[in-house]
């Protein structure tokens, strides 16, 4: 049995993202990819992936990889006046970039 990830959710719930994913080896066929900003303020914001300032990807992705992972989506929920699909845009060229297909 397995179970779909959120990044976002793992750390803003206090966890580390990797050591979760390292724990749950085998058991994660997908993940949602989201980022997190965290503003002067404090504020906890989504964020498009890779315009985040918490979470590292670079490190993220081979650790899902590793486990097994297969499948991997991103949902917008928020964009703070920016359009869905330029985020959306951003967070596939971020992910591209890293060299996932």
């Amino acid at each position: 049995m397995g179970f779909t990830l959120d990044t976002f959710w793992v750390y803003y719930g206090g966890y580390e993202v990797v050591p979760e994913i390292e724990r749950l080896t085998g058991r994660l066929p997908v993940v949602h990819f989201k980022d997190m900003l965290v503003t002067e303020s404090g504020e906890r914001r989504m964020s498009w992936v890779g315009g985040g300032n918490r979470l590292d990807f670079e490190k993220i992705i081979p650790a899902f990889e590793k486990a097994g992972t297969k499948f991997a989506y991103v949902e917008q929920d928020d964009c703070y006046g920016e359009s869905p699909f330029d985020c959306l845009k951003k967070s596939y060229d971020y992910l591209t970039s890293l060299g996932l297909k």
